[in-house]
């Protein structure tokens, strides 16, 4: 048990020690604004992977429909939102 704990320590501090030196490494492959860009790309997907699961998983199956169109133009404009943060880190 010791042992298991030890390695798990021991990989989080080589994850946190590393990721900076990775991460500066990666500048050249994702430009200047990667970071930037990143980070609401993350956001956006994680948002249309949880309502698209809930959705499919039935947890939206008794709401009115009106909530439903709603639900789908968010995910429609955060889908065109993500589109245009792809499209503006491929020009810069």
């Amino acid at each position: 048990m010791a042992q298991a704990r030890a390695g798990c320590v021991a990989d989080s501090w080589a994850f946190l020690v590393r990721r900076p030196v990775t991460v500066r490494h990666r500048h050249h492959l994702d430009g200047e604004l990667g970071v930037v860009i990143g980070w609401p790309l993350l956001m956006g997907m994680i948002i249309l992977t949880s309502n698209g699961a809930g959705v499919a998983t039935g947890e939206w199956r008794n709401t009115p429909n009106a909530a439903m169109r709603l639900l789908g133009l968010g995910m429609l404009i955060i889908l065109a939102a993500l589109g245009v943060l792809a499209i503006a880190q491929r020009a810069a």
